[in-house]
């Protein structure tokens, strides 16, 4: 059975990606579809409840809030997309080369993994984007510091595992050199388990960049991104409730559905996502 195969089998996996897509598309799509300007305000109709001029209402400035969800899709998941991008790059080489290597090159990475490890990520992410100051793509690269080490210490162990089958070692015999062995053997068998962290990291970075604009070190205002309107919404708690549902649950519902996805992509992998029969990656 396909991976594919394996996927339609679950409806909710279909669905969550389905939405995902939508997120996407409503994103690119900003500019024609916000009925209103994101960034202007209207201080005569601010806190204004949710009706047909005003779909999620208005905020504190009188801006739209459903207008700002959108363009906040952008902020959001584009900043969280290039951060996985980036980071799995700065992880997955370095551990494929030292885990095909081995040697002090394996020694090396291992130990600097360590060292970066031994500091709990939250803590590391505050303390880089404190040094760095704030903006969303200091708080992106702070990420990448505190991250990259996992992915290239798991990528070590999984090119280690390769790196001693036949097909590798009768590539050596026959002379190839470390890129043929990379590109022909290695990166192919490691694709699958790519694309499931990528998958489950990229809804972590959403939670984390979010949290940091919510503390005012990621996007800053006015900019629409999910977690600066959350908390620009916690200012107006008592007089506007209702302002912290559509950035949190934009939030949560593209969180779970990134988790909901990764989880039955590394269960097809596995061989488990929506069948008990065994399901491969062609």
């Amino acid at each position: 059975m396909s991976l594919r195969q394996a996927l339609l089998r679950d409806r909710l996996a279909v669905c969550s990606l389905l939405f995902l897509l939508l997120v996407l598309l409503a994103a690119l799509l900003a500019p024609w579809l916000a009925p209103h300007d994101p960034l202007a305000p209207d201080v005569q109709n601010k806190f204004a409840v949710w009706s047909a001029a005003h779909w999620l209402g208005t905020d504190h400035l009188g801006r739209d809030v459903f207008s700002r969800l959108l363009y906040g899709a952008r902020y959001t998941l584009g900043f969280a997309l290039l951060t996985t991008a980036f980071t799995l790059l700065a992880g997955i080489l370095p551990g494929l080369l030292a885990g095909v290597l081995r040697g002090r090159t394996e020694t090396l990475l291992l130990r600097l993994c360590d060292i970066l490890l031994s500091f709990p990520a939250e803590v590391l992410i505050l303390a880089v984007t404190g040094m760095l100051g704030a903006g969303p793509e200091k708080a992106a690269l702070a990420c990448l510091i505190a991250k990259w080490p996992w992915y290239a210490r798991m990528m070590c162990g999984i090119a280690r595992q390769y790196a001693d089958t036949n097909a590798v070692r009768f590539a050596r015999v026959m002379g190839h050199g470390l890129p043929h062995i990379l590109r022909r053997h290695i990166l192919p068998r490691v694709a699958g388990e790519t694309i499931v962290l990528a998958t489950l990291h990229t809804g972590s970075f959403i939670l984390t960049l979010s949290a940091l604009s919510f503390l005012g070190l990621g996007v800053q205002p006015p900019a629409p991104e999910w977690g600066a309107m959350l908390g620009e919404a916690r200012n107006a708690l008592l007089r506007a409730p209702w302002l912290m549902l559509p950035p949190g649950a934009a939030i949560l519902l593209v969180v779970a559905a990134c988790n909901y996805l990764g989880d039955c992509l590394h269960d097809a992998l596995e061989g488990r996502c929506g069948d008990e029969g065994k399901a491969v990656f062609n």
